[in-house]
């Protein structure tokens, strides 16, 4: 298990040695990608919040009619 984790640590190193722009292409991906999924959960959070204090308040306008 240690030695398969260093020999493919290692052929890593080897591979972004011989191909430098792919790993910055990797990068731009992952860090693209986790922006995207902040933007993503954060609009859902928003959404959510917006959804809750209208039934909120549709709520308090039906107690008050009672």
């Amino acid at each position: 298990m240690v030695v398969d984790l260093l020999l493919s640590t290692q052929t890593k190193r080897e591979n972004l040695k011989q191909h430098p722009a792919k790993n910055l292409w990797d990068r731009l991906a992952r860090f693209e990608g986790s922006v995207l999924a902040f933007v993503i959960k954060h609009q859902y959070t928003f959404l959510f919040k917006y959804i809750l204090k209208i039934y909120q308040s549709l709520s308090n306008q039906d107690s008050k009619e009672k």
